[in-house]
């Protein structure tokens, strides 16, 4: 193992470490749960197309538009999140589908492709986050910070590969 691998666990454990105590500093849950999937895929796989700022964010955008779209359309804005141990319900699994699905037509017609926005999509669809205005922000705030924050740590891997 390699000081560019050490520096990119450390780095992407760094980076949910910042986004986590900006949350806790402003008192907004801004560290959800697929920002470790986009900093593992920014920072582990730095030449990965996937890994670069446009696809980080826009994908991941494209997820939370595509999931508030899957939860509306097929009326599961009112039933109750899917939780372990608890039933999964068949309206929670249509808007999953279809939040899945547009993610994928989305991401690809904006040449935006990163599994991370999947993820998004999904806890939307869920339930884990709310389609409200109050949980686009802090999707959003979340990203823009992983975006930032995980770039940074990219190009100190990518550099130290180079060398």
């Amino acid at each position: 193992m390699g000081l560019a691998a050490i520096v990119a666990a450390l780095g992407s454990a760094a980076v949910l470490v910042l986004i986590g105590a900006a949350g806790v500093w402003a008192g907004e849950p801004w560290l959800v749960a697929s920002l470790g999937a986009a900093a593992l895929l920014q920072i582990m796989t730095p030449h990965d197309p996937a890994a670069r700022p446009w696809n980080t964010a826009i994908g991941q955008f494209v997820g939370l538009a595509a999931g508030f779209i899957g939860v509306y359309a097929v009326g599961a804005a009112s039933t109750p999140e899917v939780a372990i141990g608890e039933p999964v319900v068949w309206i929670r699994v249509a808007a999953v589908a279809l939040a899945i699905a547009l993610t994928a037509l989305g991401q690809t017609a904006l040449g935006a492709g990163n599994a991370s926005g999947g993820s998004t999509a999904l806890l939307i669809a869920l339930g884990k986050i709310k389609p409200t205005l109050y949980g686009a922000f802090l999707v959003v705030v979340g990203v823009l910070l992983v975006t930032v924050l995980g770039e940074a740590v990219r190009w100190a891997v990518l550099r130290l590969e180079s060398k």
